[in-house]
């Protein structure tokens, strides 16, 4: 999975399709190698999932698709996050990404922070937030071109929002004030719930889940069934595993077939 999260450039594609060659890049810009022509591995990612649309055999599997450009858009995110306080990307490092560092690189807030690994040194994230909110830009723009951008809300209607989403001091894991199986308690949620029921409010979106109402705990994510779901959709309709060749750099399950009873097939009790 570590070639999903640190993708920045230069790096080597060995004859076997495996990636080597990890380097440290020094880009100035927290936009460099954003753009995945610039980078394989996303370039790789992407085509994947572009490919999948057409897939035989996929076409009752519409999150297949969907699974591989999460994929790719999460390795693309990162680009932005996986950066040191100067704002350089990591390199792989022996595997150790940004551990050194700790959460403090993903953390969406301006904030400072002692990391025990160098002895104590006090370090100023003082980029995180513009790079998220560059980052969010980028992403909106990749999606409304998959789908119709004349009846998509405009960026700048809701930049506001996902500046103030940002520089909420609001984060999982250690130390963090963020549970996930209470949703309605994040600030960073709330926040986001009261922009979505004023579109609603408005027309300009059909209503969708409240994550602050009735009924939240079942949209609440899982890492379990994210888990089995993705072994479902990156499996043919028959329980196939998908070519790996085909689908270069992505990192592919072992499927067992059937995976689902396949179009036609009895139910129990039935002849």
């Amino acid at each position: 999975m570590l070639a999903y999260h640190f993708t920045m450039v230069p790096s080597v594609v060995t004859s076997d399709g495996t990636l080597s060659g990890w380097n440290y890049g020094t880009p100035t810009s927290s936009t460099a190698y954003a753009n995945i022509k610039e980078n394989p591995q996303l370039q790789r990612l992407y085509n994947a999932a572009l490919l999948a649309k057409n897939e035989r055999g996929l076409l009752d599997r519409g999150c297949t698709q969907l699974q591989l450009m999460g994929e790719y858009l999460h390795s693309f995110e990162d680009t932005f996050a996986h950066r040191d306080p100067d704002n350089h990307p990591f390199a792989l490092n022996i595997g150790l990404g940004h551990g050194y560092y700790d959460s403090d690189p993903d953390y969406t807030f301006i904030h400072k922070s002692k990391n025990v690994a160098h002895l104590g040194t006090v370090y100023n994230w003082k980029h995180n937030e513009a790079r998220t909110l560059q980052m969010e830009f980028e992403v909106y723009k990749k999606l409304t071109a998959l789908g119709n951008p004349g009846k998509a809300i405009p960026f700048a209607e809701f930049s506001a929002v996902l500046a103030n989403f940002n520089s909420i001091r609001e984060h999982e894991g250690r130390g963090g004030n963020y549970e996930e199986t209470r949703p309605q308690d994040s600030e960073k949620i709330r926040l986001l719930q009261r922009t979505l029921d004023i579109w609603v409010k408005q027309g300009r979106i059909a209503s969708g889940v409240n994550w602050t109402g009735t009924g939240r705990q079942t949209y609440v994510y899982s890492v379990e069934r994210g888990a089995a779901n993705r072994n479902e959709y990156l499996c043919d309709i028959e329980g196939n595993a998908l070519d790996q060749k085909k689908y270069a750099g992505t990192i592919l399950p072992r499927c067992n077939p059937p995976l689902i009873d396949p179009p036609g097939t009895p139910g129990p009790g039935t002849d």
